[in-house]
Parts: C-alpha cells; structure tokens; sequence
C-alpha cells in the first residue's frame, strides 16, 4: 500500500488451491496505514500430497483488522504456518480460522505469536480431524508488554475419527520479573533485557522464508518494538 494513504477500508478475498504432490512456500508481510480498517478472507484447498509452508507477519499498526480463514487438507497433504501479530496501542485484530484434515494421513503445525502494546488480539482457532490417521498442532501464544492491551486467545479441537491425534498450547503473560532479574544480573540494562527476552518470543523458524527476507522482517519486529511504526 502507498505511503501516502493512511486511512481507508480494504476488503480482501482469495482463494488457493494446490495440485496434487504440489509445493508452495509463501511470506506474507501487511503494511498498512495507522487508521485503516481491513476485512480479509481466504479460503485453501490443499490436495492429496501436497504441502503448504507459509508465514504471516502482522506487525504494522491499524485500526481495525478482522480475518476468516478456512484450510482443507486432503489424503496425505499438509501444512505448516507461523505467524507474529502485534497489536500497539488503537489496534484491534480479530482472527478466525478452521482447519480440516479432511483425508487420511493429513496433518497440519500452526503458530501463532501475539504481542500486545496496549492493542487488543482476538484468536479464535479451529482445527479439525475429519479422517483416519490425522495429526494437527496448534500452539496459540500472547504477550503482554504492559497493564493496557487485551489477548484473547481460543484455540479449540475436533476429532471426527477415533484415530485423529490433535493438540495444542496456548499461554497468554507478562515478560517474567525472574527472567529480567536473571539477564540484567549479566550485565545486560533493564531495556536490553526485555528485548532479548521479546526477540526470543517471536522468534521465527527462518528456515521457512527466503533469505531475502529475513533482514527485512528482522527490521520490522525491531521497529515494532521501539514503537517507531
């Protein structure tokens, strides 16, 4: 999006679908402006033995952002996402997902990172196990970086065959006092110290990005962080 547009409403609708045996790697980095609104929807058919490697990064700030996602996984398919959300101060996402290991031997990993500002973040996850043989993570993580802000996070399972095998993680917190305690006992200023710490937690495997843009996305977390977004 331009520079120059700060606010606005966009309204995105997509649809993917992955052959059979296919591979598709994708990175996905928002730039929106400070009063926009953002409605998104995606919809992705992954065929038998196909496998889908995708990371999101949500960083810049907005108004209002609101999402809904479906991801169908057939015979043997799978699919692996990352993904950071940061939400400072005046920003609202609201994220909706569903996840269905619709064919045997299907299986999915799912991350999500939350960082809160003073922002607020809605993660609702589903994730289903609709056939024989099926296997689905879900690890749905928040952190607080203050008193103000909001993390909802509800990452919930559904097994449809008595032999799916499913589970998650889900914590929501504050940087721990021990843990500064501990780093600024180095040597390290209490600043220093929380952003290690910060780093850390929304560490990406970066394996899954091109190298190109693993600089880039580095530079935008740093800048997320010192509130110069």
């Amino acid at each position: 999006m331009s520079g120059n547009v700060r606010a606005g409403h966009h309204v995105s609708i997509s649809e993917s679908f992955l052959r059979e045996g296919a591979t598709c790697r994708s990175v996905s980095v928002e730039q929106w402006g400070a009063d926009m609104q953002v409605h998104s929807y995606a919809r992705s058919r992954i065929a038998r033995g196909a496998h889908s490697v995708a990371t999101n990064i949500m960083m810049s700030p907005l108004r209002h952002h609101q999402s809904h996602s479906v991801t169908e996984i057939a015979q043997d398919g799978s699919s692996s996402d990352q993904a950071i959300v940061f939400a400072p101060e005046g920003t609202t996402r609201i994220m909706d997902s569903e996840i269905r290991l619709t064919g045997r031997g299907a299986s999915s990993d799912s991350v999500t990172r939350m960082v809160t500002a003073g922002g607020h973040i809605t993660n609702r996850n589903l994730l289903v196990g609709a056939a024989p043989g099926t296997r689905g993570f879900l690890g749905c993580d928040g952190l607080r970086l203050g008193a103000a802000g909001e993390i909802v996070s509800i990452p919930g399972l559904r097994a449809e065959s008595a032999e799916a095998q499913l589970s998650h993680e889900a914590s929501i917190g504050m940087i721990s006092a021990e843990k500064m305690a501990y780093l600024m006992a180095t040597g390290l200023t209490e600043d220093a110290a929380r952003d290690l710490i910060l780093q850390g937690f929304l560490r990406l495997d970066e394996s899954h990005m091109p190298e190109a843009m693993r600089a880039e996305v580095t530079a935008m977390i740093a800048a997320a962080k010192s509130g110069s977004m």
